[in-house]
């Protein structure tokens, strides 16, 4: 796994982008199981109305209607999205949206795209091994908030692994949260379910690695993979999250 950034300069970026997108770089390449983490900063202040038009993606009429900071995030994932397909030879590099208002990526092509308020992620891969793949970017939890959630997003039984991390109370309340959504992306597309932060469970943590198991219910439909690894790389000031097995 090599981990680097590398920013996209000159006139693509700047077709790609009128102004919206930032910066935008390979974020993370694990070439073993060929899953590329593309990364990108965008200003929803920037917003051109006529991008979608422009870069030849559809838009879909509730986000068209939605706030401009809304319409930024999702032409942010579809353009960082377009780069990371491009990036693994994909014949397409459209991404669709689903009855259910998820992405849908081409054909033979797995993919998660992940968002804060300024800060896009998209994992790709074509490696037909890969059953799951899920990406999360997270604002790092203020203390209040870090505070108010934890009883929602973690039991008592998950809290002890506090005490074995060298993590602090909101770095690690914003790894479990962000840990679960990136299963939950990744499982997504086999149990069509919306599920809670109570159906799974973190039952170890190392360095750089969160792992979890499903509960009982969501387990029996994945009976063969109940437990999941997630890799984790911590900032100063965000917490990003990666499921590819």
């Amino acid at each position: 796994m090599k981990i680097f950034f590398k920013k996209e300069t000159g006139r693509e970026q700047s077709k790609m982008s009128e102004r919206l997108i930032e910066e935008i770089g390979l974020f993370q390449e694990h070439r073993a199981i060929g899953v590329e983490v593309w990364w990108c900063r965008f200003n929803s202040l920037h917003l051109n109305q006529n991008l979608g038009c422009s870069l030849n993606i559809d838009i879909p009429d509730d986000i068209r209607r939605s706030v401009p900071k809304r319409q930024a995030e999702y032409m942010a994932g579809r353009i960082l999205a377009r780069q990371a397909l491009a990036s693994i030879g994909s014949n397409s590099t459209e991404v669709t949206r689903n009855v259910d208002r998820s992405p849908g990526f081409p054909k033979g092509i797995s993919g998660s795209i992940s968002h804060t308020r300024d800060q896009a992620l998209c994992a790709v891969t074509s490696n037909n091994a890969i059953n799951f793949l899920g990406v999360d970017i997270e604002d790092l939890l203020c203390h209040k908030t870090a505070n108010d959630l934890s009883n929602h997003i973690m039991n008592t039984r998950e809290l002890k692994f506090l005490n074995e991390c060298k993590l602090s109370f909101r770095q690690f309340a914003t790894l479990v949260f962000s840990a679960k959504e990136s299963i939950y992306k990744a499982i997504y597309p086999y149990i069509k379910d919306v599920i809670g932060f109570e159906t799974s469970e973190v039952i170890g943590i190392s360095e750089n690695h969160i792992e979890l198991v499903l509960d009982e219910r969501i387990g029996k439909l994945l009976p063969q993979y109940s437990t999941f690894s997630c890799q984790f790389n911590m900032t100063e000031d965000h917490v990003i999250t990666l499921v590819a097995q």
